[in-house]
């Protein structure tokens, strides 16, 4: 007999459209359910990530070194205020190298103005548009 708790949670559709849009973007993202989770690409093969941990492996820091505090992060300011946010940041990419990104988070609204959760984009702040 399977352990219920252990069966994969039924997704909403805006979050399903949401990591299908995000498959096909040269930018590396993420989805926060309305709980406050991060989700994977497979929703039943990766665990759920609080904003803290996520927080703690990339370690965004502003202009002058200081961390950022997480109720500050662009996703955590979407997610709390259901607003879009765009900021400039320095984040850890592996043990040594640093970064200079943009980072986009959007708020998910489904039907009735229901929260769905948050998408967190980001791109090389020295990267060339064409």
């Amino acid at each position: 007999m399977t352990d219920p708790s252990s069966a994969p949670t039924q997704q909403s559709l805006q979050l399903i459209l949401a990591r299908n849009l995000l498959s096909t973007l040269s930018s590396p993202a993420f989805i926060v359910d309305a709980a406050g989770h991060s989700l994977g690409i497979a929703y039943e093969e990766t665990r759920k990530m609080p904003l803290s941990e996520l927080r703690t492996r990339m370690g965004p820091i502003d202009a002058d070194g200081h961390p950022i505090a997480e109720a500050e992060l662009p996703t955590a300011v979407a997610h709390r205020e259901r607003r879009p946010v765009h900021t400039t940041a320095t984040v850890r990419i592996g043990q040594e190298d640093e970064r200079v990104l943009e980072m986009l988070a959007l708020p998910l609204i489904g039907p009735n103005d229901t929260y769905e959760g948050a998408v967190g984009i980001f791109w090389p702040r020295d990267a060339e548009l064409e």
